[in-house]
C-alpha cells in the first residue's frame, strides 16, 4: 500500500490505547490505512480487530518495553511510506496535508517541536543540556515519518537497531553518566540515533507537524509537582468524539502518556462516532 499508519503494542491496556488510537485516525482520515504491530498477532483479542486493515508481528524478537522495538517498525510496516504514531495518543485533525508534505519532501522525519495543551510551544528545558553540550537536534518521537524505498530510511533503522537493542551502553558511550536517562526515553534515542546516524530527520514546519505533549507539559514544570497530569487536569469527552483538556478542545495529535486518561467512557465515544461516521 502506498502509505498508513502503523501503532505498536505489546499487551491488552496498550491494544486498547492502540484501537482507540487507530478509531480516532479513521474518524478525521476516512481513507486512512492502519496497521497494528505486536509480538503476537494471536495475542490480540477480537474486540479490538475492528479499525485495522492488518495486524503483524514484529519481525524480530522483541523488548518489552514497547518503544524499544521501534527499530523493527521499518521492517513490520506494511506501507511505502509510513506514519509511526505511539499508542498513547488521540488524533483530532485530518493529515491529507501532512502526508503531501512529508512524501515530497522527506525520506525520515521527526517534529522537533512539542506543544502545550493550550497551543503553546514547550521550551523542553529539560533536554536543552544534550543541544549545548552535545551538539544534539532534539526530536519528538510520538509521532515519525519514513520513505520505505530509500537510502537514509535504511541507514536510519539499521541505527537505530543498534541503539535500541543495548541503549544502556550505547547512552554510556556518548553521554556523560549524569545525561544518561535512568529509563528508556523515546526522545533522547531518536535523537540520539539521529545525531550519529548522519541523517537529517528534523521537520522546520512546526505548524504543519507537531503534537501536544502531556509527558512535557508535565517534566516541564507547568503543572507543579504531580506524578500524573490527569491528576490535576480535567479531561471531558463528547459523543462527538470530541475531546477537551480544561477548556481547550483538542484539535491535533495529542500523546496523552497517562494510562489514567483513556477511560471506557472515552474509548466507546471514539469507537461509537468510528462507527457512526463509517455507516453505509
Amino acid at each position: 500500500m502506498d502509505k498508513g499508519y502503523i501503532i505498536s503494542a505489546l499487551n491488552d491496556a496498550e491494544y486498547k490505547q492502540a484501537t482507540c488510537l487507530a478509531y480516532s485516525i479513521k474518524i478525521h482520515n476516512k481513507d486512512a490505512a492502519v496497521a497494528l504491530v505486536t509480538r503476537d498477532v494471536k495475542d490480540v483479542e477480537k474486540q479490538y480487530y475492528e479499525p485495522f486493515d492488518e495486524i503483524v508481528q514484529f519481525p524480530f524478537s522483541s523488548k518489552e518495553v514497547r518503544r524499544q522495538n521501534d527499530w523493527q517498525l521499518y521492517w513490520a510496516s506494511p506501507f511505502d511510506n509510513t506514519i509511526a504514531i505511539d499508542c498513547q495518543s488521540l488524533l483530532k485533525e485530518n493529515q491529507e496535508q501532512l502526508w503531501d508534505y512529508l512524501i515530497d519532501g522527506y525520506d525520515v522525519a521527526f517534529p522537533s517541536v512539542a506543544l502545550h495543551f493550550n497551543g503553546s510551544k514547550l521550551p523542553n528545558a529539560n533536554r536543552k543540556i544534550y543541544e549545548d553540550e552535545y551538539h544534539c537536534n532534539n526530536v519528538q518521537s510520538a509521532m515519525f515519518y519514513w520513505k520505505k524505498d530509500s537510502d537514509a530510511a535504511i541507514r536510519y533503522f539499521k541505527m537505530a537497531d543498534v541503539i535500541m537493542q543495548d541503549w544502556q551502553t550505547a547512552t554510556k558511550e556518548f553521554y556523560s553518566p549524569q545525561h544518561i536517562p535512568k529509563h528508556y526515553n523515546s526522545d533522547i534515542i531518536h535523537s540520539l540515533i539521529s545525531n550519529i546516524s548522519g541523517v537529517d530527520v528534523n521537520v522546520i514546519d512546526e505548524d504543519i507537524f507537531s503534537y501536544i505533549d502531556m509527558h512535557g507539559v508535565l517534566e516541564n514544570g507547568f503543572l507543579g509537582h504531580w506524578d500524573r497530569w490527569t491528576d490535576k487536569l480535567s479531561v471531558w469527552g463528547t459523543k462527538e468524539a470530541k475531546v477537551k483538556i480544561q477548556n481547550y478542545a483538542v484539535s491535533r495529535l495529542i500523546n496523552y502518556n497517562d494510562d489514567n486518561f483513556l477511560t471506557n467512557e472515552l474509548f466507546n465515544d471514539q469507537r461509537q462516532y468510528y462507527r457512526y461516521t463509517t455507516k453505509d
